[in-house]
């Protein structure tokens, strides 16, 4: 194997190319040079923390090359030894080194999706070093910067400068794991301090959502979280009446669902969450003028019963819906939601998901001031976005202003645990506010 090895004014020097493909800049000022670590003290650092044992030849040439014969660092890497190592770069090395140390411990699935959903400027990394900069992210050695509330991926600068101090941090942390950055088993940062006062009821707080999505009351709780028997009030159980989303993997005593219910989520959630996020996308993206045969097929396909005899009823149910948005003239559009896999809790026979939309009514004749007394018999709401079963229920709206609204979808009834949680059956709006924006 060629190593990269110069010599100086009688002196040898090693100096093995170090970095990435994104061309790091060398240094060109004292000032620079005491903020930003080179890869050569990078590298030093590095090597000293997992505790390589060089061989003489090695220590000879550097410790550069001591990465390179411990595999964690590859001839293509190369750049200068003293140029400035980049967030990107540092990414890469530490989850090479992680598993130099560790073996490699995470699912391919989860770094495909870190690599599609979870990091905004991935692409300026070269596509082969993507996996590790995902790994390093799933493994908490950077947090990056979020890209906005309720956002669902973050910004790592993965080509700027990487500084002396926060370098020597995240190298720390191959050790000290404690330390890491919290990470969701879907690959969101996690939230551990200023923590909403439902914080316990939730397995984990995502960082980029506010203290409001996980305080409004889930559905056990409303009516003072009570059932009546008999003429008589009795507070809701956990386990019994309901589940918590913290405690829904212990659920027992629904059909199937008497053990084991821990797997069947950890296989399923991501396309009950999928199925959720495609139609609430359909129900708040519709518009009387282009609404055709299409948008009725992509939504009946998050139904349960999808290409059975049941799916009959469902179709008249839609088109009765299209009749009529169109005779009053419905446009919807949305510009955010969110559906969050962690808020998946359990209550008196159903699963629900929480979700976060932000939308507006553009156009419709039918206007906020229905009567509340009547809006279940005559349902109106129901013409401006479809909706299962239940009346949805948004008074108040104003034509053109976006609402920030919560939602906990009630999943469809299941016939079995592979297609438990694949419909809405209905959307219920909790807490809402609107304000006039332009988007």
């Amino acid at each position: 194997m060629r190593k990269c090895v110069v010599r100086s004014v009688g002196v040898l020097m090693a100096l093995v190319l170090f970095g990435t493909s994104m061309n790091v800049v060398p240094p060109v000022n004292a000032e620079a040079a005491t903020l930003y670590i080179t890869a050569e003290k990078f590298a030093e650092a590095l090597v000293k923390e997992i505790d390589i044992k060089p061989g003489s030849q090695d220590v000879f040439n550097g410790y550069y090359s001591v990465l390179i014969a411990s595999g964690i660092m590859n001839e293509g890497d190369c750049s200068s030894p003293e140029a400035y190592v980049t967030r990107g770069t540092a990414m890469i090395l530490l989850n090479r080194a992680d598993e130099y140390l560790y073996g490699n411990t995470l699912e391919e699935e989860v770094v495909q999706m870190v690599i599609d959903k979870r990091i905004s400027d991935i692409k300026t990394v070269e596509e082969g070093k993507r996996v590790d900069v995902a790994k390093a992210f799933l493994k908490g050695y950077m947090k990056g910067y979020s890209n906005g509330t309720y956002s669902t991926n973050r910004r790592m600068n993965l080509t700027s400068k990487m500084t002396k101090s926060g370098a020597l941090s995240c190298i720390k942390l191959l050790k000290n794991q404690k330390s890491r950055a919290k990470i969701s088993p879907d690959g969101q940062l996690i939230r551990t301090t200023k923590l909403p006062l439902s914080a316990k009821k939730f397995p984990y707080i995502l960082a980029s959502y506010p203290n409001s999505y996980y305080d409004w009351k889930l559905i056990y709780e409303c009516g003072n979280g009570c059932y009546e028997s008999e003429g008589k009030k009795y507070p809701n159980v956990n386990l019994v009446q309901y589940a918590a989303p913290v405690d829904i993997d212990k659920i027992k005593g629904v059909d199937d669902f008497d053990a084991g219910f821990g797997e069947i989520r950890k296989k399923y959630l991501i396309s009950w969450v999928d199925k959720v996020q495609s139609y609430l996308e359909h129900v708040f993206s519709v518009n009387y003028k282009t609404i055709d045969e299409e948008w009725m097929d992509e939504v009946a396909e998050t139904d349960y019963s999808y290409g059975e005899r049941i799916e009959k009823g469902y179709r008249a149910d839609l088109e009765e819906y299209v009749t009529a948005m169109k005779e009053n003239k419905t446009i919807v559009e949305y510009s955010k939601i969110r559906v969050d896999g962690s808020s998946l809790y359990y209550f008196n026979g159903s699963f629900y998901l929480r979700a976060y939309v932000q939308y507006r009514i553009v156009s419709s004749k039918i206007k906020y001031g229905v009567d509340a007394d009547t809006l279940i018999m005559e349902e109106p709401y129901n013409d401006i976005l479809w909706s299962r079963a239940t009346t949805v229920d948004f008074t108040g709206f104003t034509l053109g202003k976006w609402r920030e609204c919560g939602y906990d979808i009630c999943l469809d009834t299941y016939t079995s645990k592979t297609n438990i949680g694949v419909t809405v059956a209905y959307l219920n709006e909790y807490y809402c506010k609107q304000y006039p924006v332009t988007k």
